[in-house]
């Protein structure tokens, strides 16, 4: 605390995606899920109204519990958006959600 108090320029970086969502700060947050799905970062962050404390912000929280249980793999997978039938349930889980994510309008 010391070292904010006394220097006003001095910032930090939070890794904890699901903390920031519960107690947003304006100092920042290093993010895995804001490269897998930019756009409802984007607009959770950007609202202007308490909408994004409804439905949206509880599936956003389960898409960070899943990234967690599915780690690098399924971060990969999201990532390279391939649509098979035979994709791991952890995937399609993933992809249902970022789906019902985008029709909350996040």
């Amino acid at each position: 605390q010391k070292a904010v108090m006394e220097r006003p320029s001095f910032r930090i970086y939070d890794g904890d995606e699901k903390l920031f969502l519960n107690f947003p700060n304006k100092n920042g947050l290093v993010s895995v899920s804001a490269n897998v799905i930019p756009q409802v970062w984007k607009n959770m962050l950007y609202r202007e109204h308490e909408e994004g404390k409804g439905g949206g912000l509880y599936l956003l929280l389960e898409f960070l519990d899943l990234l967690k249980e599915g780690g690098t793999e399924l971060i990969k997978a999201l990532i390279k958006g391939s649509n098979l039938t035979s994709e791991p349930p952890l995937v399609q889980r993933a992809k249902e959600l970022v789906r019902k994510l985008q029709e909350e309008g996040m």
